[in-house]
């Protein structure tokens, strides 16, 4: 779901959203990736205030977002609320869906707290394009 939840806190007196929800979007949805070559996507995060932004691949192994190291890297594109993802050295083994999620966490002045999430889903499919 996307926009504001009522469930989310205004700062006293305002209209001003202490938090809102998170919304994760990839594009595209899903892209052919020959063997031996990179397949890279977008994903768009929203919500606050967000705790992490996290890629799962078809195996659910998660890579924290950013991440510059290994087969799946993801990096921040500056100014903007996306961020590119990687997927190196594609194989039949690595075909299937890779997921952006986006956690948002919001503490209350109790000391509880509320969280949050949004996913999204792009499909790499092994072959030509």
């Amino acid at each position: 779901s996307s926009g504001i939840n009522a469930e989310w806190p205004l700062r006293p007196g305002t209209n001003v959203i202490i938090a809102s929800d998170p919304t994760s979007s990839i594009t595209p949805t899903s892209k052919s990736v020959e063997d031996g070559t990179s397949a890279t996507f977008t994903c768009t995060v929203g919500g606050y205030p967000i705790e992490s932004v996290t890629i799962s691949d078809p195996n659910s192994v998660r890579t924290d977002c950013p991440q510059t190291s290994g087969d799946v890297t993801c990096s921040s594109i500056a100014n903007t609320s996306k961020y590119e993802i990687t997927v190196a050295g594609f194989s039949f083994a690595k075909n299937g869906d890779y997921t952006c999620t986006v956690q948002t966490r919001w503490y209350k002045t109790d000391g509880t707290d509320m969280g949050k999430v949004s996913s999204d889903k792009i499909t790499l499919q092994y072959g030509k394009n």
